[in-house]
């Protein structure tokens, strides 16, 4: 529509469609907004399973970002660094399977990266 003469336009930095909220154009310090989710936290578990005989445990990321295949995670006991493991491609919604590298790994104990 047209006031005046003049057309009538948005705020500087719209870049919304019908129905939407204005997004910044960067995040504080001048990041520019990325198109996906970037996880905040890095991936950190608990141990859901452990199969010592075939050497691998299922680790529950429920409250975390799934890693990649390949990573290699440290395993805790009660702060105490107990074991090692690598990430493997299978995944399940937010469990993951790992290769036991060493260590004795128990259920609930805490994996992290290093």
């Amino acid at each position: 529509m047209f006031k005046g003469g003049e057309a009538e336009t948005g705020p500087a930095n719209s870049n919304t469609g019908a129905g939407e909220l204005p997004r910044p154009a960067s995040l504080p310090g001048g990041q520019p907004v990325a198109g996906k989710t970037v996880p905040t936290k890095a991936s950190r578990g608990k141990v859901a399973h452990v199969d010592a005989a075939l050497g691998f445990v299922v680790i529950d990321f429920t409250f975390s970002a799934l890693p990649p295949a390949g990573l290699r995670f440290g395993v805790f006991r009660n702060g105490l660094r107990v074991g090692e493991i690598t990430t493997t491609k299978m995944v399940d919604e937010a469990f993951q399977v790992a290769d036991i590298n060493k260590g004795d790994i128990r259920m609930g104990d805490d994996v992290r990266l290093d």
